[in-house]
């Protein structure tokens, strides 16, 4: 089970709550997001639960400790600059996610940072909006 997770859009909290259930007792997840109304409705929904949301984007959030997953959900004109930059972060076991991957952009996306070496081992479920979920390219790979 993962430490440390980073959630970018937090949107009103439903999965940063799934998470912090799920992360109760072995670890800690920030989520981010910059809507003060969404912020709000978040930080009711995962109260005594191990979540912090930050009013923050997620393009100058720094994890005080390595990442286990990343769960990118944000803007999709986002998400791309994130997975780049969460690499920085991403322990060596790290796994991340991407919610909607079946948008054309996000598909563009994954296939470029793939052929930029800096993911690799994706893996696309099926699902009605679509999740792809993979590693980040060590340097040694």
């Amino acid at each position: 089970r993962p430490q440390r997770v980073v959630e970018t859009g937090t949107y009103r909290g439903y999965t940063a709550r799934a998470m912090g259930e799920a992360l109760v007792g072995v670890g800690h997840l920030d989520s981010l997001e910059i809507n003060p109304e969404y912020i709000r409705l978040a930080r009711a929904a995962t109260k005594g639960l191990p979540v912090t949301i930050h009013s923050e984007s997620s393009l100058t959030f720094r994890p005080r400790q390595p990442v286990d997953f990343v769960f990118f959900d944000s803007e999709y004109d986002l998400r791309p600059q994130e997975m780049i930059r969460f690499r920085e972060f991403a322990s060596t076991r790290c796994v991340w996610a991407l919610h909607d991957s079946r948008v054309t952009e996000l598909q563009r996306a994954l296939a470029d940072l793939a052929s930029r070496g800096v993911i690799n081992d994706v893996c696309e479920l099926p699902t009605p909006r679509g999740l792809a979920i993979g590693r980040y390219r060590q340097a040694d790979q």
